[in-house]
């Protein structure tokens, strides 16, 4: 009887680490899907950053062009308005 415990003490004992190496796989599998997807969020952080610091400078170059394009309106009405002097101007001579 005790050799038969032992035998079944040994082949559950063989069965359980067949189940430890089974296992400590799957968690080396879980470890580096989880190292991939942690890669992944480090490089969409990264990739975020250069976004927005992008659109800042997109910004700071849109409210320059709105400064231009109001000083080219300005341009424009002076432009007019002397011309319109200049035809009056001109009809006395």
């Amino acid at each position: 009887a005790y050799f038969h415990e032992e035998e079944t003490s040994d082949a559950k004992a063989l069965e359980l680490r067949g189940e430890l190496a089974k296992l400590r796989e799957r968690k080396k599998e879980i470890q580096f899907s989880i190292k991939e997807d942690i890669d992944k969020l480090l490089e969409k952080s990264k990739i975020l950053l250069e976004l927005k610091s992008k659109q800042a400078n997109l910004g700071g170059t849109i409210e320059r062009l709105m400064e231009d394009l109001e000083m080219v309106k300005n341009c424009k009405l002076n432009i007019e308005s002397m011309c319109y002097e200049a035809e009056e101007a001109a009809k006395f001579l």
